[in-house]
């Protein structure tokens, strides 16, 4: 059984669609291969890949520059909200937001819009633990990746 599986990174969605990074986020559209046959919409599963790309893109862009390789982070928490269907083929805003740092973690805020007319699909609330990838205890970053968090915070959106 050859069962072809595709995870779900900022990598392989920049290899599947065209990506436009912005300082918070990127536009991009949902790769078609990722709807069910037969849909006419795109699916929840496929805004949350979206949102992890995003996440992905958050971390490369914003944490890891500053903290060592040991360290990495995990969900602690997850929530999302999702307003009305998305069309297919539809360019979207993916958008990222800090809303609390914690000395051993924080929360990020994410939201799937129109890129043309700013409706929002989605939204999604995570709260991201920091761990040591060696001993898997959750852990404190640094003062200076904490205080590089505390610039990102904006209201939540």
């Amino acid at each position: 059984m050859d069962l072809n599986i595709e995870h779900t990174t900022l990598e392989t969605l920049s290899k599947l669609e065209e990506l436009t990074y912005l300082e918070f986020g990127f536009i991009s559209r949902v790769p078609m291969h990722w709807i069910l046959e037969g849909e006419n919409r795109v699916s929840y599963t496929a805004l949350i890949r979206m949102a992890e790309c995003c996440r992905e893109y958050h971390w490369q862009k914003d944490i890891k520059p500053y903290v060592p390789k040991s360290l990495d982070s995990t969900l602690k928490n997850f929530e999302a909200e999702f307003f009305k269907p998305l069309p297919l083929q539809q360019d979207i805003c993916v958008l990222y937001n800090v809303g609390e740092v914690r000395n051993k973690g924080y929360s990020l805020h994410i939201r799937v819009l129109d890129h043309f007319k700013n409706d929002v699909y989605a939204k999604l609330a995570m709260v991201c633990v920091f761990y040591d990838l060696q001993t898997g205890v959750v852990t404190a970053p640094s003062l200076e990746s904490l205080d590089n968090l505390r610039r990102l915070i904006k209201i939540p959106m």
